[in-house]
């Protein structure tokens, strides 16, 4: 709402000329801030970045493969607070094409326009259990009281994901593979507080919350903490908070959980067509919501 005077709550926004090529394609939650005056987005085979000290965007260069118009990068994230590293790594999603696995590819883009550090390549069927990995769903990341922060990836097969730096952010490695859901990944989210919980919705509307343990720095074991099936209002994005999880719908419905009991305790119609996107506040209790 309007603060004393009709004036807005928060200062005017910085504008950003963009860079010309650019149209209208932002994907539903494609934007990803590093918390350090920098955000970047996906379109295509490229990724748009900025640079903190420049009102315009730097053109980060990620096409794929050997053909003409490259191939499909299907998501972005700034993975933060990683020990040894300057500033937020960016970790970007690439879709299975006819001479290329499904990869996750990871850049540091502390000094000019980034430099690929790490490249994990999904070529083998075994590892999804007989099905092979078309593309990388999304990204989020825990944030545990010690240690590096661990990145959570969606695949495409219902899987997700837990990666690891180590060494300063020289060498990575998957150090869980977390099952329960069985379609492409539509909805993906870690708690914002130190409660280590993992959030995810497939296509076929099922929901299931992993809960993890710290069992030394740097290793992880998992539950599934809570699981349901949302029906005939398929979850279309998921928010966890210190244990509480929000689901938003495509009915525009907002639902909140409580994890340990396992049941929902209210629901609140926000908008009036599919919920598009959802932001948790790590300190209040604050959900910010938007949709079509």
């Amino acid at each position: 709402g309007a603060g004393r005077g009709g004036a807005m709550p928060w200062k005017d926004p910085d504008f950003i000329l963009f860079d010309p090529r650019t149209r209208a394609s932002f994907k539903t939650n494609n934007l990803s801030f590093d918390h350090d005056g920098r955000f970047a987005f996906n379109r295509g085979a490229h990724i748009q970045c900025t640079r903190k000290t420049v009102n315009y965007f730097a053109n980060i260069d990620f096409r794929l493969g050997g053909a003409k118009d490259g191939g499909e990068l299907t998501d972005c994230f700034y993975w933060r607070n990683v020990p040894g590293v300057e500033r937020a790594l960016l970790v970007v999603g690439t879709e299975k094409e006819q001479d290329k696995p499904a990869s996750i590819q990871i850049w540091n883009t502390a000094h000019g326009s980034g430099a690929r550090v790490h490249t994990f390549e999904f070529s083998e069927q075994a590892f999804a259990g007989g099905a092979f990995v078309e593309h990388i769903c999304g990204f989020a990341q825990l944030r545990p009281a010690v240690g590096c922060p661990p990145l959570v990836v969606g695949l495409s097969t219902g899987q997700v994901l837990l990666l690891m730096a180590r060494d300063a952010a020289t060498t990575f490695e998957i150090i869980l593979n977390m099952t329960g859901l069985e379609e492409p990944i539509v909805a993906l989210a870690a708690d914002v507080c130190e409660t280590n919980y993992v959030a995810a919705a497939d296509e076929s509307g099922r929901v299931v919350v992993w809960g993890l343990e710290l069992i030394r720095e740097g290793v992880y074991g998992y539950k599934v903490s809570y699981e349901f099936d949302s029906g005939v209002d398929p979850c279309s994005v998921i928010g966890v908070r210190d244990g509480v999880l929000v689901t938003g719908h495509v009915s525009g419905m907002l639902r909140f959980h409580h994890v340990k009991s396992k049941y929902m305790y209210a629901d609140m119609v926000t908008n009036s067509k599919t919920i598009m996107c959802m932001d948790m506040h790590p300190e209040r209790d604050w959900v910010a919501v938007g949709g079509e």
